[in-house]
């Protein structure tokens, strides 16, 4: 199970909790771009999720995997499965597929609209 954009895998312990007391063997983590993986190691975000979640399989010897996202998770965990083969399953809650837009909303302003143009002229960094 993993967060969003801004989330902290703390946030999840009641659900885990749950999972847990139902029979799951949960593994829950925080990836580039999140929580104490952002705070204490500065790794920015990645869009290849795949190295993360593969990591977290490694460690753990894990195959025959459900990936669960939430928010932006829920995204990241899609991508995830695209390209690791141990995921199985995903269930993505409350995908968040437009995190420029949202961004938008909280942060108003001349950079969203450079951000929208270069998006628009597929500009690399």
């Amino acid at each position: 199970m993993l967060g969003g954009f801004d989330s902290y895998i703390e946030e999840f312990f009641a659900v885990l909790a749950s999972l847990r007391d139902k029979g799951w063997s949960v593994v829950a983590f925080e990836g580039p771009g999140q929580g104490s993986v952002l705070e204490e190691h500065g790794a920015a975000p990645t869009r290849d999720w795949h190295r993360p979640v593969a990591a977290v399989f490694d460690a753990f010897r894990l195959d025959d995997v459900t990936l669960i996202g939430v928010s932006l998770g829920g995204c990241l965990a899609i991508r995830a499965a695209a390209f690791e083969p141990r995921v199985r399953r995903v269930v993505a809650f409350d995908v968040l597929s437009d995190c420029l837009g949202c961004m938008a909303v909280q942060h108003p302003g001349p950079a969203v609209l450079v951000a929208r143009i270069l998006l628009a002229a597929r500009a690399t960094p």
